[in-house]
């Protein structure tokens, strides 16, 4: 069964209204000391009774002497409880306990002087009764209206012989209209007054003191709780002359008890229905009790799986927490909790295995002594908790893009590993090359799809123990613990060697690495990672015109592939290109560019959908928007390399109009470049006379016509009148001075 404190103060309820009602003071102080010290561990009382200067002490308990009382009860401390009883009339009661008195202590404590104060009145009336039968003026002695307290007395078991004036005002009447009155006269129902005349005669009959509680009504038909003691007066030969009936008002009282009951259940309903797993253990540590929620989180279906099981014999308590609870504190903790441990040492029988994570809090219960008499266990299930926490943590130490460690982390690793034990400890740091470029060309999906495969060449070519991290954008850190130069140079030429097998989507992948290494205690960690950062620049500013010759070469060959462009179209657009400048006289720098134009005027397709760009049918409004965007994303090439940024507008422009209804930004006229109208001019030419998979060839006379119809509209109409002259002379020279896509590298 579980303890509950509620229950604990029923029960001191309970003790305290079973007084004995001794006839002797010595007996009463006797019952007072007993019961003050078994329920509330009181170590000093005194009880004095009367008024002023007769009041006298009926006893003490503790105090050497009565004037230590008197100080005690002047000086009143947290601890100390003084009672006036009857407002000081009938005495005083002082109570004290060891530690600070609580709000149930209060309680509970006026509860009990209370009922001393109900003794002593009802020993006063005795008394007075007494005093009043030795003077032979018994209606004088019985009728006591000084006392709160209701008393009359019967001359048989259905007669009022007289009752004092709180008896009288319970039931709405005055005492002249009690005496000798019968109980059915008095009564509101022939009913009430066969149940009052009932209990009377029993007095009668047994001859003893009977004590009820019964519910009476008052004058105003109100329903109240009495607690009625009778007790028969002999005559000379034993028999009963008269019964004495004093009763007290406890409807509030039993409401009080009521109420501690509701609360009682209330709280057993919580413990039953809490989602936090309670269990109750007695003082020895074995189990007595445990809620729903926590046969849940065990995985037991029913209590009296776990009869038996003694707290201090769960492996999965941590030893330094048995240890505090065995000297009496509490203890709180979060723990792995193993199920398999529990099945192979057999603890109990539980559907559950593998680990969960368990915050418990056990709690050692005391009384107001400080004796323990047991131990609650609170615990939580947190394995869902914990794995949300272990996902924010991975989250704030990795990098969300690569799966990689992030810079954070890698810091707080170097800091930790930065120690004469990790000697030598080396430092790559690497610098993607190119991300730019294919952000701008094929958008940042795919510059992220390179970002991971970078990522997984640096974790593959690294050992287990090397924290490999994204550094930020297209930097990354390696930290490589115990790892001599010698090694380092391994490791990056695994990283490089990588690079160069892997697959060229949509460009060779290329990364430039700097490295450095601390082997000595002395070396400052930080300058060894400025050293490894300034390698790597310096590699890259020393590579970066040959990476991006291999870039630019790379996307034009993919280009070539894709577009299925062959070598001769890119020989002859580049042919007129150069011939058409020469009759323009340019200089063989501006021939030089013109011919790297005509190279790659079209690199931008590279970001083109295949789908589109080959497509046989009419595009759709949609398909030419995307097919429109090549020359921005051309241009954004370009740009990315000082090599070719100085054709960068060209390549912007080469679809624009003469009549300025292009794209993308709708110049006319001179307003284009010229060697983007000659581009424009001498690639339509060519594929209208070597044709395209959606579109047959026609003649070379149909294609100058052709030419000339749109001059003036699509085309500069004085380089269309120059390239018609120039394609009209028979025999005319061609000198070789074209751009391959496999020479176009030659140029950046």
């Amino acid at each position: 069964m579980s303890v509950n404190l509620n229950t604990f103060e029923l029960f001191i309820l309970y003790d305290i209204a079973s007084f004995s009602f001794p006839e002797r003071e010595e007996e009463l102080m006797s019952e007072i000391i007993e019961k003050s010290t078994r329920l509330f561990g009181v170590r000093r009382l005194a009880l004095f009774t009367g008024e002023g200067d007769g009041r006298k002490c009926l006893g003490r308990w503790g105090f050497q002497k009565e004037s230590d009382i008197w100080r005690a009860v002047e000086e009143r401390v947290d601890n100390s409880f003084l009672y006036h009883l009857e407002k000081g009339k009938l005495g005083l009661l002082y109570l004290e306990q060891a530690s600070p008195l609580s709000e149930r202590d209060r309680r509970l404590y006026t509860i009990f002087a209370r009922r001393i104060e109900e003794i002593l009145r009802v020993k006063r009336l005795e008394r007075e009764q007494r005093e009043l039968e030795k003077e032979k003026s018994r209606e004088q002695r019985l009728l006591l209206d000084s006392i709160p307290i209701q008393v009359w007395y019967l001359k048989d078991a259905e007669t009022y012989g007289a009752a004092n004036k709180a008896h009288a005002e319970f039931l709405g009447k005055k005492k002249e209209e009690l005496e000798n009155k019968s109980l059915f006269e008095v009564a509101g129902t022939k009913e009430e007054a066969m149940a009052y005349i009932e209990g009377n005669r029993r007095v009668f009959e047994e001859k003893q003191q009977i004590q009820t509680e019964e519910l009476v009504c008052d004058g105003r038909g109100e329903k109240r709780l009495l607690s009625i003691v009778r007790t028969p007066g002999f005559d000379s030969n034993g028999n009963v002359e008269y019964v004495i009936c004093s009763a007290q008002d406890i409807t509030e009282q039993k409401q009080a008890e009521e109420a501690l009951r509701e609360n009682e259940e209330r709280f057993r309903n919580i413990y039953s229905q809490s989602p936090i797993g309670i269990e109750l253990y007695d003082a020895g540590g074995q189990l007595i009790d445990a809620n729903q929620a926590c046969l849940d989180i065990f995985g037991v279906s029913d209590i009296e799986e776990m009869k038996g099981f003694k707290l201090f014999d769960d492996p999965n308590i941590p030893d330094e927490a048995k240890k505090k609870l065995l000297e009496g504190e509490s203890v709180r903790y979060e723990a792995e909790f193993d199920f398999d441990i529990v099945k192979k040492m057999a603890l109990y029988k539980t559907i559950k295995s593998g680990t969960c994570f368990l915050n418990c809090l056990i709690t050692p219960l005391k009384t107001n002594e400080g004796a323990r008499y047991g131990f609650m266990v609170q615990v939580q299930d947190i394995t869902e908790r914990k794995q949300v926490e272990e996902q924010i943590r991975y989250l704030s130490f990795h990098d969300k893009l690569t799966g990689l460690y992030n810079r954070a982390y890698f810091e707080e690793e170097l800091k930790r590993l930065d120690t004469k034990r990790q000697l030598p400890l080396s430092i790559i740091l690497g610098d993607v090359n190119g991300l730019k470029l294919v952000n701008d060309t094929f958008g940042h999906h795919e510059g992220d799809m390179l970002l991971r495969r970078i990522a997984r060449i640096l974790k593959d070519s690294c050992r287990k123990e090397d924290i490999v991290a994204r550094w930020g954008g297209d930097e990354f850190a390696i930290l490589l613990p115990r790892t001599p130069k010698n090694a380092v140079i391994e490791v990056c030429n695994r990283i490089k060697e990588a690079c160069k097998e892997a697959k060229k989507d949509p460009i060779q992948l290329s990364i430039a690495l700097g490295a450095a290494t601390k082997e000595e205690p002395g070396q400052d960690i930080q300058e060894i990672l400025r050293e490894a950062e300034d390698r790597m620049y310096r590699h890259k500013l020393f590579r970066s015109k040959s990476v991006r010759s291999s870039i630019i070469s790379s996307l034009t060959k993919t280009l070539q592939e894709k577009t299925h462009e062959t070598e001769e179209h890119a020989r002859h657009v580049q042919e007129l290109a150069l011939q058409l400048g020469r009759k323009l006289e340019l200089s063989d720098n501006q021939l030089d560019e013109l011919a790297l134009l005509a190279a790659l005027h079209d690199i931008g397709k590279i970001a083109i959908p295949n789908s589109i760009l080959m497509k046989q049918d009419m595009l759709t409004e949609d398909e030419w928007e995307i097919i429109k965007k090549h020359t921005e994303i051309g241009f954004r090439i370009a740009q990315s390399s000082p090599e070719l940024a100085h054709i960068a507008d060209a390549i912007l422009s080469h679809h624009e109009r003469w009549d300025g209804t292009g794209y993308p930004r709708g110049l006319k006229g001179e307003e284009i470049p010229l060697n983007s109208r000659i581009i424009a001019i001498v690639d339509a030419y060519d594929v209208m006379t070597r044709g395209r998979i959606y579109k047959r060839a026609i003649s070379r006379q149909e294609a100058l016509e052709e030419l000339n119809r749109c001059a003036g509209s699509q085309f500069d109409p004085k380089l269309v009148k120059l390239f018609t002259d120039l394609v009209s002379e028979v025999n005319s020279p061609l000198r070789e001075r074209f751009f391959s896509f496999e020479n176009v590298k030659s140029f950046v």
